[in-house]
């Protein structure tokens, strides 16, 4: 999870790579019926079926990059991951299921491991009818190579009538490797990255150097690394140096391939965040999205970045896109508070934000949204109550929003008292410079406001380069200041190059 500014993330990535040698195919069911192209589908978690339980990484890892492949299929739009993942083990029918993804498909698998081979079988289902559309199951040995889903994705578009470009089966294909035992530990990295704990990320982190160091073009690793790192930085990890080490990571990921879409979001997201480079970032996470415009991390990451830059209408209309194909996703939906925030439309911002913890009651993303709009919107009691709900999730740490509500009720000491809190958890752990200082802003120190924005800019802060364009009242204290408009100044015309 991400602590402090960000606690959450996104979904995973990935493509599974199987080769055709050594598989026996076998199919039945019957060709899909003539549909328009506006088709749906959602992937269901691959169900482990050995009783080998050191094999659900697998499974999993098997059951996002099939989304990832088929998501290539003109016409098809393809449920994502975390939206998917909550029925994992459900006992809801196929049709209730569907229902909730809104979508018309579902593809299913088992996956049985004996030895040294495996056993995957996969059947579409029309969700309505109940009809099997498409059937096959396979048999290989776990040496062999990888292109299972280039199968499945060209059975299921040539039944859906459809021919892949040859930009969407190099976007399908992008960031492979050739490497099985590499694969294998990019997708136990990636299993451990998706946990959302500090342990996850640094396991994670050790298996992604580990795949590249048995193939160092293995560009979905490089993502996955950057994606893993950018986590790292927000919550675990000395900001700036743990953000070059992902920018640098996603800049390995897209030399090796151009195509990986994921490769760019990391890149342009880290561009603004190591670099204070906001124009190169803008470019490469619309790049990101021209690529695969249905990939969750690349939307999440784009919602974000223009979240940030106070775009909010935009940000607003991409946040809708990923509710849309991950609707089950409270981080999909949070993304979207986050931009309702920033850019100061509070009603619309608490509404979300009932209907994110609608989703999970657990995710928090950024801020106590519902805190911050209730402040706002004069509800300050409220407020209180919203920000200590928070801190529970987030056990216990000082919250620079529940002191912005203090001071505004004139609880000035409270508010104090958070501020050293904050000072103090940098002695034992990363905190950001920014959070001190707009607590002392809330309560019109602007001479301590002013030294820990001094500080967030000789650290490189990435939050402070962002404060400079959307944040929603938070510097309110020191926003007369000729000594913070100069600030303000320098941060947006200083770019940190590598």
């Amino acid at each position: 999870s991400r602590r402090g500014v960000f606690i959450g993330v996104a979904a995973g990535v990935g493509v599974l790579l199987f080769a055709l040698a050594g598989w026996r195919v076998m199919r039945s069911g019957t060709p899909l019926p003539t549909r328009s192209l506006h088709q749906s589908l959602a992937v269901l978690p691959i169900v482990n079926n050995g009783g080998d339980s050191t094999k659900e990484y697998l499974a999993d890892g098997m059951t996002s990059e099939l989304a990832g492949s088929l998501r290539q299929i003109p016409g098809l739009t393809v449920a994502g991951d975390v939206s998917t993942f909550r029925f994992k083990h459900s006992e809801l029918s196929n049709t209730e299921m569907a229902k909730q993804l809104g979508v018309g498909m579902l593809l299913t698998g088992t996956l049985q491991s004996q030895g040294a081979s495996i056993r995957l079988q996969m059947q579409l289902t029309d969700a309505a009818s109940g009809n099997i559309l498409w059937s096959n199951h396979y048999d290989k040995e776990m040496k062999d190579n990888f292109a299972l889903q280039d199968e499945v994705t060209a059975a299921i578009a040539g039944e859906m009538r459809v021919v892949l470009s040859p930009e969407k089966t190099a976007v399908a294909r992008a960031g492979r490797t050739d490497n099985a035992e590499a694969h294998d530990l990019y997708l136990k990295a990636m299993f451990e990255k998706n946990k959302l704990s500090e342990q996850g990320l640094t396991r994670a982190v050790t298996y992604f150097k580990q795949a590249i160091a048995l193939d160092s073009n293995y560009a979905q690793a490089w993502a996955g690394l950057a994606f893993a790192y950018d986590m790292q930085a927000d919550a675990y990890a000395p900001s700036h140096p743990t953000h070059l080490l992902s920018k640098d990571a996603a800049a390995r990921a897209i030399h090796a391939d151009s195509m990986l879409a994921e490769g760019h979001a990391a890149y342009g997201f880290e561009l603004g965040a190591a670099n204070w480079d906001l124009p190169a970032a803008l470019a490469e996470l619309q790049r990101s999205v021209q690529l695969d415009p249905d990939s969750p991390d690349a939307l999440f990451m784009y919602s974000t970045f223009l979240g940030l830059m106070r775009r909010t209408d935009s940000a607003v209309t991409v946040a809708d896109r990923l509710i849309r194909i991950d609707p089950l996703s409270a981080m999909a939906s949070a993304a979207k508070v986050m931009s309702l925030g920033l850019g100061g439309r509070w009603a619309e911002a608490l509404k979300q934000d009932s209907a994110t913890k609608r989703l999970d009651p657990s995710v928090v993303y950024a801020e106590a949204w519902d805190g911050s709009a209730l402040r706002e919107l004069g509800r300050l009691p409220e407020s209180v109550e919203a920000y200590k709900a928070f801190m529970s999730l987030t056990g216990g740490a000082p919250s620079f929003g529940l002191a912005l509500t203090y001071g505004r009720m004139g609880k000035r000491e409270e508010a104090l008292g958070i501020a050293h809190e904050l000072e103090a958890a940098r002695k034992n752990s990363w905190m950001d410079p920014d959070f001190v200082a707009i607590v002392y802003a809330g309560i019109g120190d602007k001479d301590r406001a002013m030294q820990w924005l001094e500080t967030a800019f000789r650290e490189k802060s990435w939050v402070l380069r962002f404060l400079m364009e959307a944040e929603p009242g938070w510097l309110d204290g020191v926003r007369d200041d000729p000594r913070f408009i100069a600030l303000k100044q320098r941060v947006r015309a200083t770019t940190f190059k590598d």
